[in-house]
């Protein structure tokens, strides 16, 4: 067992798991498209929970949400750490991989993760 006695609520210990970062450097990673950048994490203040980055993969399945659900998730996932690393994909285009991750999420909303089992 990961833990002695009742489990945790989940809200703490799962949804409020959180990253401090530096917004102006993630805006600066992305200089050459501000697009990028989801503007929920300028109220977030300089840290980010799993429950913000969830909320703002909430319109995943239209393409600029999907790029916005990317780099909320990097965010989280990463902090401050490594972050010109974490952008590259970026510079494949915000079309291109916000329309690619868009595509997954609405096939995955159509017919479940399970699709390699089904044929």
């Amino acid at each position: 067992m990961p833990f002695s006695g009742p489990p945790p609520n989940r809200a703490i210990w799962v949804e409020e798991q959180s990253a401090a970062f530096t917004a102006t450097w993630w805006r600066a990673a992305l200089s050459a498209d501000l697009r990028w950048w989801p503007g929920e994490l300028d109220d977030a203040g300089s840290t980010i929970n799993r429950r913000r980055a969830h909320l703002i993969g909430r319109g995943a399945a239209e393409p600029a949400e999907a790029a916005h659900t990317l780099i909320a998730a990097t965010v989280w996932g990463s902090g401050n750490r490594q972050i010109r690393l974490r952008t590259k994909a970026c510079s494949l285009g915000f079309e291109v991989v916000g329309g690619h991750l868009a595509a997954a999420v609405r096939m995955l909303n159509d017919k479940g993760p399970w699709l390699h089992t089904q044929r």
